[in-house]
């Protein structure tokens, strides 16, 4: 192996700064007495795809909720989504 494809394999292989980032972000909304939120349905809104909703099935823990909205969500560039409770 040549050293610029070495190098080439190197840098390929590095982390991406956005690695350590989370990758789904939640906006949940909270009033004052009442720090639980029951999450029921999610929006998630993707600039020029369009828009993605949830909701939350019966006997579905909210953490699997959660985890199966962030799991089918459309990603940015950098592989994030940011998904809202819907009030």
């Amino acid at each position: 192996m040549s050293t610029l494809e070495r190098r080439i394999a190197a840098i390929e292989t590095k982390a991406s700064p956005y690695d350590g980032l989370p990758k789904t972000i939640f906006i949940t909304f909270l009033t004052p007495g009442d720090t639980e939120a029951d999450i029921r349905k999610l929006r998630h809104s993707f600039a020029g795809e369009g828009c993605q909703e949830w909701e939350r099935g019966a006997g579905e823990s909210e953490q699997d909720f959660r985890d199966r909205a962030s799991k089918e969500a459309t990603r940015n560039a950098v592989g994030m989504a940011m998904l809202f409770q819907c009030v």
